[in-house]
């Protein structure tokens, strides 16, 4: 079988069916696996996570490991860290929210006694929510409509009330702006409208809270090295610098690909590629009517000096939350946006020079549908915008100074490097009537033998939903056998 693209998805499917005995070769297009999840290296001694940093849910990456026989912990360091998060408030006041229930209730009670009861009724709502959520959505493939509209999901659908947005439902527990504001936060790094979207993805703050953040040692693309090694020695090919031009059908069947003018024969292709662009680029299709997500803009900084102010996860709440939270949805460049700021170094020394930090801040911007909203003056714009904010943050005068590395990530970038359609950085948005049955599927409805993995598909964006797309993809795979 063939895998077009090495992200995530790509490189977790070639293993499980790997693992069931399929013969498994791996085109991607760079020189390098990994697609999002990837790293820059400069000649400097820094090493950056490309986008991913953030690691939810760490079962889903060992029962990847367990179901193929192994231990993750034989493969990889993964330690949990404290805080969870340190946030920075306009007002210059800093807040620590740890992962330890024993530390954070003393803190919120600290803000009032009601605060910390509504977090935790909340805590336990939304535990609630994701129970039913994890057996009846998560991990199922939704292929046909009867699978999402028998009684039984239904009724689970109606349980998890769903429908309003994650800012009303959070305000339904806790009055107080700056836990809030942390909390609805989170739903951007889905690329979703936390004032928008479902409360089901106030999950992220919960499962952050009651599973803990995670980081691996030596950054995230250790996984991506760690999946390659494993990939070469159950016999699977891995082919770099392969872009496939066209998925090559027969009677509604898939049956290869063309590689530099080469058509490489599989009786099953496996898409990673972006689905929008697979299916209109490499199939001929016409465009499909799918709501994007947002974009991103990532500044990576090397500090040639230390930043004891920083945690490895750090969010900064800027000024007029709401209005700068909700640009990019409408297509708009955020003036004064909120920022994340990712300082694995604070815990990993070895990913800089010796003295030094390794600093990426991220800011949601809008997708490239709207034309010439996204331009050099607006790349200034936040760059600028950026290191005003680290100044004050920091209290280093003229911020730039300390730096002697800069690159950054456009929504240029994405859509040039990964084929993200519209430069989208998290996919098909996963609003409500874009998610389970109605997301694209992962199998294709026009041709035989041809399979989507991904963060398009169901059920969504995330490295650890895209590790559980790689389980249902592989599995209908197997099945179909």
């Amino acid at each position: 079988m063939i895998i077009i693209g090495g992200g995530i998805g790509g490189l977790a499917s070639a293993l499980r069916l790997l693992h069931k005995g399929y013969e498994v070769e791996v085109f991607e297009k760079e020189n390098t696996l990994g697609g999002r999840v990837n790293q820059i290296i400069s000649n400097l001694g820094y090493r950056f996570d490309l986008s991913a940093s953030i690691l939810l849910l760490p079962q889903t990456f060992y029962e990847l490991f367990s179901d193929l026989g192994l231990n993750l912990q034989d493969y990889l360091e993964m330690n949990l860290l404290h805080p969870t998060y340190r946030v920075f408030y306009k007002n210059q006041e800093i807040i620590d929210f740890s992962t330890e229930l024993a530390e954070l209730v003393p803190q919120l009670e600290s803000f009032s006694s009601e605060d910390a009861a509504g977090y935790l009724a909340w805590l336990t709502d939304i535990y609630n929510k994701y129970r039913v959520i994890d057996e009846s959505f998560l991990r199922k493939s939704f292929e046909s409509l009867g699978e999402f509209l028998n009684p039984k999901t239904m009724a689970n659908l109606l349980k998890s009330k769903p429908f309003n947005s994650t800012t009303d439902y959070l305000k339904s527990f806790i009055k107080d702006e700056r836990v809030l504001n942390y909390l609805s936060f989170q739903a951007m790094f889905i690329g979703m409208n936390p004032y928008e979207s479902s409360n089901l993805y106030t999950l992220l703050p919960a499962v952050s809270q009651l599973y803990g953040l995670y980081y691996i040692k030596g950054g995230m693309y250790e996984l991506i090295k760690v999946l390659e090694k494993l990939i070469l020695e159950k016999g699977g090919r891995i082919h770099l610098n392969s872009e496939v031009q066209k998925i090559v059908t027969s009677n509604h069947r898939a049956i290869g690909v063309s590689v530099g003018g080469d058509f490489i024969k599989g009786d099953i292709i496996l898409a990673n590629a972006d689905v929008l662009y697979v299916n209109e680029c490499l199939l001929g299709e016409s465009p499909q009517k799918y709501k994007m997500s947002c974009s991103t803009y990532i500044l990576y900084l090397g500090v040639k000096q230390k930043l004891p102010k920083f945690s490895v996860h750090n969010l900064y709440i800027g000024p007029e939350f709401e209005k700068n939270i909700t640009a990019p949805f409408i297509g708009a460049v955020p003036e004064k946006p909120s920022l994340y700021v990712y300082m694995p170094t604070s815990i990993d020394e070895n990913l800089a020079p010796k003295g030094c930090e390794c600093l990426n801040i991220m800011v949601r911007v809008p997708n490239l549908l709207k034309a010439n909203v996204w331009n050099t003056e607006a790349k200034e714009g936040l760059k600028t915008y950026i290191y005003d904010v680290l100044e004050q943050l920091t209290e280093i005068a003229e911020f730039e100074k300390v730096v002697e590395f800069e690159s950054d990530f456009t929504p240029v970038d994405m859509l040039n490097k990964f084929n993200a359609s519209l430069g989208s950085a998290f996919g098909v948005s996963p609003d409500l009537n874009q998610t389970n049955y109605f997301r694209p599927h992962h199998k294709s409805k026009t041709y035989e033998g041809l399979y989507y993995v991904g963060a398009s598909t169901h059920p969504g964006t995330g490295i650890s939903l895209v590790l559980h797309s790689a389980k249902l993809v592989s599995d209908i795979i197997c099945h179909n056998k």
